[in-house]
């Protein structure tokens, strides 16, 4: 089973030492040019990277960008700075500039794998469903855990390939059995295959202790409409309409299933 404060916990020592022994303290040769286009010295690098760490905190993110560019220009392997990029660049909802980061920590990251979900998830915000599916697939050729099965799973699942996609989120829970998303991944791919019935069940058993998770809400109205519990299913559905009131999923299969009840009378 993954459990995630052990499964980051190695890789968090590794980058902290890498951290503290390379690039908080990078090495700076006293004989280099010292008018060269992005040379910086220890003492103006750890300058540069609190002042960028303090405008973070304070959610200055425009102002945190100059200091980290400048940063990132001197030290351009430097993954701690690559990924401090990232994360500005997410926050300022600049996509492109945050796919290109992750991509080049990827690159020079001692631990590649830390650059995912992110990287995939940065592509589809950018609308490029292609090149995010073929992310998660590089995401989990690096590292086969819970959170990469799961995302290349739900990829899966958005290109239509059900039986895949159910047998990837079916590794995961093997790994993680109460991940929410998983569940619920499994449980609309089992619907999509004709086994209501069990993805009914597996839903509701989450349910039981997420009440008001609106994907599983909307899980269970759809396996409830699949088993002929329309009653059922308008009860799931007018929660997670409740819970996610601007989800046009909602509408369209409360839609449905006053429909299909109607026919079935």
């Amino acid at each position: 089973m993954d459990i995630p404060s052990v499964r980051f916990l190695l890789p968090c020592l590794i980058l902290y030492a890498f951290y503290w022994s390379l690039w908080l303290n990078p090495y700076v040769d006293e004989g280099a040019d010292k008018d060269a286009e992005h040379h910086l010295s220890n003492a103006k690098a750890q300058r540069l990277l609190s002042r960028a760490r303090q405008l973070i905190a304070e959610q200055r993110l425009e102002d945190a960008l100059g200091p980290t560019l400048e940063l990132y220009k001197a030290y351009p392997e430097n993954s701690i700075y690559i990924d401090q990029l990232a994360r500005i660049y997410n926050k300022l909802e600049r996509w492109n500039d945050e796919a290109a980061m992750w991509e080049q920590f990827l690159v020079y990251s001692p631990i590649p794998s830390d650059g995912c979900p992110q990287i995939g998830l940065a592509y589809r915000r950018m609308e490029r469903e292609d090149l995010a599916y073929k992310a998660f697939e590089r995401c989990l050729s690096l590292e086969e855990n819970s959170d990469n099965l799961m995302f290349m799973a739900h990829a899966l699942e958005r290109k239509g390939q059900y039986k895949t996609a159910d047998e990837l989120y079916g590794k995961a829970l093997k790994r993680s059995p109460g991940y929410p998303d998983v569940i619920i991944g499994k449980a609309r791919c089992e619907i999509r295959l004709g086994k209501a019935a069990a993805a009914k069940e597996r839903v509701l058993k989450l349910l039981e202790t997420r009440a008001d998770n609106a994907d599983a809400l909307l899980a269970a109205g759809m396996a409830c409409m699949r088993t002929g519990d329309y009653k059922a299913a308008r009860q799931y559905l007018l929660r997670g309409k409740q819970v996610r009131p601007r989800d046009k999923d909602f509408r369209l299969m409360l839609a449905r299933a006053a429909r299909q009840s109607i026919l079935e009378r």
